[in-house]
């Protein structure tokens, strides 16, 4: 079930943290994990129930090999136990992501004919595969200790980060689970406000911000997928109003899985900083998908080499890791071709900042002319690769990107978006407005506050105060009211990283 829809907001999630509150009550730690087991089960079953028999298969197979593992960390036969792991958790992933896509591409290099099997992949495979590859990296190295089975499927299957992250790692989720469920049965109302109010954000950036930016981007990248031209404020439009639109469709997805969690007293890691105020490639893969940063930092691109053997060997690190980060995404060559562009981008911003070090120009960078044009070649340049990420085919990618840089092609915008599909009641106002609402929404993004600032603000309130409670319930009213108009008025649209 998504995040967004009437049965999760007014079904599940209350009567899940009732019945944990509940269960809690009884302080056995058993039953605890196990009914935080069970909820993340059904929420996980509510969309194909039978590949629950993949996740825990999946679990059980990488917690199979940790038992082992944890007693050879560091040795010979426990490297071979890791890499038997982590091929297990990859070949996975590849059955059921990439099985298609080799078969179609060796059809056409060999002429053979080979049928290209149609597999549905189960959702999250990607997220709780990678979980699973830390985990076991992790225990080789000897930083986690032995937990029991209950503890590790918790951890794997805990509902609120299954399907689209964040990434935890065993540091940053495990302990939690020691902590919080040995001390349950507490009923904490800060943990309670401040998880609905950042879940309740999360819930307006997706159903107000990312559903309407997606009616704009998604006619657009549909028109040039069929061959149509398009003018060139139209290429503008598809390109950062899908960018607008990504952001904060996934940032509100975090943004909801963080809040869950805090109402079960659980801190899931940070997905997402701001990540349009960069000021280079580097600065914005510290603030995108964090998680998935962290991993391909610390489980690719470091045992590949790193930076520690010379200029050349680290470039080359840090394009396969794209590469490698893009394929992940997706089985398709688009996908390839946008990590690949944020490889070429990497390389160059070192490159760049090694030359500007050489000439003892780093002063520089700390210019407001240099923020500013860094920013806005920054965006520039993420926003041309996110065209990629989103098109159907490479011609349709250029058909946009050239488009954009090409006035010829006019700048009317005929296929007009009207006002009336936002607003709710069908109030008819007869304006289209999609250049100041994308203007907007990018406003939003370079200098609004963004939920992490919020989270640690509401968290320092002395609780129960007067000023804490207020600020709850002003939130609460405002945000659950907008949000909710519009989940009746344009449904429940998926999520864009379910398709990862």
């Amino acid at each position: 079930m998504l995040f967004s829809s009437a049965v999760f907001l007014y079904v599940f999630l209350p009567s899940i943290l009732l019945g944990f509150f509940f269960v809690a009550a009884f302080r056995s730690r058993g039953l605890v994990l196990a009914y935080i087991i069970a909820a993340s089960l059904v929420f996980y079953g509510y969309f194909d129930w039978r590949y629950i028999f993949l996740l825990l298969a999946s679990a059980g197979v990488n917690y199979a090999v940790s038992i082992p593992l944890s007693a050879r960390a560091g040795t010979r036969c426990g490297k071979w136990l890791t890499a038997f792991g982590v091929l297990f958790n990859v070949a996975l992933m590849g059955y059921y992501k990439y099985t298609g896509f080799f078969i179609e591409n060796i059809n056409a290099v060999f002429g053979t004919s080979y049928p290209i099997l149609q597999i549905i992949p189960p959702l999250g495979i990607s997220f709780f595969s990678f979980q699973q590859i830390a985990y076991l990296v992790d225990t080789y190295k000897g930083l986690t200790k032995k937990n029991s089975l209950l503890e590790y499927l918790c951890f794997v299957t805990f509902f609120p980060q299954i399907l689209s992250g964040p990434i935890p790692r065993y540091s940053q989720l495990m302990p939690q689970i020691d902590a919080s469920v040995g001390r349950a049965g507490v009923f904490e109302w800060g943990n309670i406000g401040v998880g609905t109010v950042v879940f309740a954000v999360g819930l307006f950036k997706k159903v107000v911000f990312a559903d309407y930016c997606g009616e704009i981007a998604n006619p657009l990248f549909g028109a040039a997928a069929d061959g149509q031209s398009l003018t060139c404020s139209e290429c503008w439009e598809a390109a950062i109003s899908y960018t607008l639109q990504l952001y904060f469709d996934f940032s509100g997805y975090c943004d909801m899985a963080v809040g869950c969690a805090k109402m079960f007293g659980f801190n899931l890691p940070v997905n997402f900083d701001s990540p349009y105020k960069s000021k280079s490639i580097t600065e914005f893969w510290r603030r995108w998908h964090m998680t998935l940063s962290f991993f391909l930092r610390d489980y690719l691109y470091i045992p590949l080499g790193g930076n520690r053997k010379g200029a050349l060997r680290k470039y080359a690190n840090l394009m396969a890791t794209m590469l490698i980060g893009g394929f992940w995404h997706g089985a398709a060559y688009t996908f390839i071709a946008w990590g690949g562009m944020h490889g070429a981008m990497l390389v160059a911003n070192n490159v760049f900042r090694d030359a500007l070090k050489r000439a003892k120009l780093e002063g520089v960078r700390g210019s407001p002319a240099y923020k500013c044009v860094s920013l806005a070649l920054t965006f520039i340049c993420v926003a041309l690769a996110w065209v990629f990420f989103r098109a159907e085919s490479f011609e349709s990618a250029w058909a946009i990107i050239s488009g954009m840089f090409d006035p010829s092609l006019g700048f009317s915008h005929n296929r007009y978006f009207d006002l009336n599909c936002f607003l709710p009641f069908g109030v008819d106002l007869g304006i289209g407005f999609q250049h100041f609402a994308i203007l907007f929404l990018l406003a939003v993004c370079l200098f609004a506050k963004n939920s992490v600032y919020i989270q640690s603000v509401l968290e320092a309130l002395p609780r129960g105060g007067f000023k804490f409670c207020a600020i709850l319930g002003a939130a609460l009213v405002a945000i659950f009211m907008c949000s909710l108009i519009v989940v009746g008025r344009t449904g429940n649209n998926s999520f864009i990283y379910f398709n990862f």
